[in-house]
């Protein structure tokens, strides 16, 4: 990721300057000196990154009506979620997502776990082309809420069946557009993190125009929120399968949605045995 590499290069060149420029180069004692202060300037280099974003979310109206997608917001969100899982160290173990390298207009589902799961999804997507379904409290977050805002993210009442097919219709232009979106079918968190449910009408996004479907698990996001930063994580994103676009236009989506569940019910059985 490009901001990740312009951080770490930035605080390499800072821990470097910092060890000669004192001299602590003459003395073997100070060897640890540059690896701590590796850390803590990307550290410092991300927290800058936030105070821009802030700054610059002063001049984005969040309740500005969008038709097209912001791609600079995209790929801005796409690389910060990169770094934060770094500055949180979290280990995302990936499975199957490489297959998505250059592929476009696709609909991809996962379980819920955590709020932590779009952010996973979005820093290890190989395309920074994603937006996400989001929940209408999502975009009163600070920083984040404006510039998801401005990227063309969508957020849904799940209450309003109204304003639930306005807001797939509108993700359907963006998939005839080349984005992919990015929703969980469950809709809310379980507390238990057991598997709930899925909404059938989120499957119109796959079957009503014929896009690819990427049915993708997640293991273990919740527990980010446990330590952080104290202790290193490790949670894990699997594409369980892609369905062409051919296969799934046309069909039930109660049927699609069904078989999209149990197939990531099945893997998750899979873990507990």
């Amino acid at each position: 990721m490009a901001l990740a590499t312009i951080l770490l290069a930035a605080a390499a060149a800072s821990s470097l300057g910092l060890y000669f420029g004192l001299n602590l180069h003459t003395d073997w004692v100070w060897f640890w000196v540059p690896i701590v202060a590796l850390f803590g300037f990307f550290v410092a280099g991300f927290a800058a990154h936030i105070i821009l974003l802030f700054l610059g979310g002063v001049f984005i109206n969040p309740n500005k009506k969008r038709e097209k997608v912001n791609r600079f917001a995209c790929w801005l969100i796409h690389n910060t979620c990169f770094v934060l899982l770094i500055v949180l160290r979290v280990k995302v173990n990936a499975k199957g997502l490489e297959q998505l390298r250059g592929k476009k207009g696709y609909v991809l589902i996962s379980n819920h776990l955590s709020m932590f799961d779009q952010i996973v999804m979005l820093a290890k997507l190989p395309t920074s082309r994603v937006i996400c379904i989001s929940k209408p409290e999502n975009f009163s977050i600070p920083v984040a809420g404006k510039w998801i805002a401005l990227a063309g993210y969508l957020p849904i009442n799940r209450e309003s069946m109204v304003e639930g097919a306005s807001v797939i219709e509108k993700a359907k232009k963006y998939l005839s557009q080349g984005i992919s979106v990015y929703v969980c079918p469950e809709g809310t968190r379980a507390k238990d993190h057991e598997l709930q449910a899925f909404h059938n009408g989120t499957f119109h996004l796959a079957v009503d125009d014929g896009n690819d479907l990427v049915i993708c698990a997640l293991r273990n996001t919740w527990q980010i929120k446990k330590g952080i930063v104290l202790f290193k994580h490790n949670v894990y994103a699997e594409i369980l399968e892609t369905i062409d676009g051919e296969k799934t236009k046309g069909q039930p989506t109660e049927q699609i949605a069904k078989y999209s569940h149990d197939k990531i019910a099945e893997y998750l059985a899979g873990w507990l045995i």
